[in-house]
């Protein structure tokens, strides 16, 4: 294969894992390389990763299964950047069932009347104590919210109106549906209603884990399979892989393929492969495949940053070693001096360093470089020595160091 083409197929995976779900009108190039080399992708992930592609005229969608069900930080997200709440979750879902029976348009008024008829009649939301009303604003932007991100998916397309009239009460907004791409949204394989035999999920774990459940033949090949597909999913979706999180099956199988599997999943996907003692990372230098960065621009960047600095300084070898959420507040709050002429008016306001630092706390928890103790302190992980900020050495004139340092 030529090196142009090998070029193609890469940027074409590339897209695929940075946005598993390629619609035309929005994603024409990434989808047209995708239909182009859809074959030899196609046959790629199903061997490194069991993840199936499904490519049709307009949409690519790439069905994949988490390597770790319980992994944290990868959920939606609004238009301003912030995670979606359990409400926003529950209103996802709703919104999903309504337009499962909507027309091919509909507007966010009539979506929100649907929501609510099923809302008050399904038993198990009532017993969580879930409640919806129209007449509350906060349900009102919460919905369109949840339209926002549906839009922004494609499933729902913008003909007229601004969610922020209908929030206010001033007026209603009109979408096209596009039933088959709400179809190709869900991705797994048991509807959870399924999964417990009441309908209704008790535990919460359990769910997650039935949910990315997959069904295999047992034999010595698809435990292999199944474990070689666990860990690329790992390298391919986590910031880090450490061998202590894995089984000894786990870590012996990653230590021997290294050189190998590790190294062909880096060149076929453009990303960097970082190998240490403690484990692996792949990282993508142009910072496209990954939707929370360190280092980044603005207050919240610079600040997480300071505190990343702050846990590199902390023995991680020292099995008690942790800092609590008060800790790096009143670090921030020291660091205000000398660098809040850097952050934004309500940073450097006192009192705000308690927010700040669970902002902070929780970048680092997702990007795996601090584990978030049960009793509720922060103990660095290794990964974080790399923000550790350390004097330049420097040697002088005269020394026979200088000469090889030129």
């Amino acid at each position: 294969m030529s090196d142009a083409s090998a070029e193609e197929r890469r940027r074409a995976l590339r897209a695929l894992l940075a946005r598993p779900c390629l619609v035309a009108g929005r994603d024409d190039d990434a989808l047209r390389l995708v239909r182009r080399h859809g074959e030899v992708l196609r046959a790629w992930l199903l061997r490194h990763t069991g993840w199936h592609l499904h490519v049709e005229r307009g949409l690519a969608r790439l069905y994949k299964r988490p390597g770790d069900p319980h992994a944290q930080g990868r959920g939606a997200r609004d238009h301003r950047g912030e995670p979606f709440t359990r409400r926003r979750y529950v209103l996802l879902c709703l919104s999903l069932a309504a337009l499962e029976r909507a027309e091919r348009q509909t507007t966010l008024g009539l979506l929100a009347d649907e929501v609510v008829a099923i809302a008050r009649g399904d038993e198990g939301l009532r017993d969580a104590g879930v409640s919806l009303s129209l007449e509350r604003i906060q349900d009102r932007r919460d919905l369109a919210v949840v339209v926002r991100y549906l839009v922004d998916q494609h499933a729902l397309v913008r003909v007229d109106g601004a969610e922020d009239d209908y929030v206010k009460g001033k007026g209603d907004v009109l979408y096209r549906v596009d039933a088959n791409l709400l179809a190709r949204l869900p991705q797994w394989r048991t509807p959870p209603s399924l999964l417990s035999p009441d309908g209704h999920a008790t535990d919460f774990d359990a769910l997650l884990d039935g949910l990315a459940s997959e069904v295999h033949v047992e034999s010595e090949e698809t435990i292999r399979n199944a474990r070689r597909h666990r860990l690329a999913r790992r390298l391919l979706d986590d910031p880090v892989v450490y061998l202590a999180s894995l089984d000894a099956d786990e870590a012996e199988y990653l230590t021997r393929v290294r050189g190998t599997v590790v190294r062909e999943l880096a060149r076929e996907t453009g990303m960097v492969l970082e190998d240490r003692t403690e484990g692996i990372a792949l990282s993508d230098p142009h910072a496209e495949l990954t939707d929370v960065r360190l280092p980044e621009e603005g207050t919240e960047g610079h600040i997480t940053l300071l505190v990343a600095e702050l846990l590199s300084s902390v023995r991680v070898d020292e099995p008690a070693a942790s800092l609590s959420l008060a800790d790096v507040a009143a670090h921030i709050a020291a660091m205000r001096d000398s660098h809040g002429k850097y952050w934004h008016k309500a940073a450097r306001e006192h009192g705000s360093e308690q927010a700040l630092a669970r902002a902070a706390l929780d970048r680092l928890r997702q990007l795996s470089l601090v584990w978030q103790r049960p009793d509720g302190r922060y103990t660095p992980l290794p990964a974080v020595a790399r923000y550790a900020l350390v004097a330049p050495a420097t040697t002088a004139p005269g020394h026979p160091e200088a000469a090889r340092e030129r």
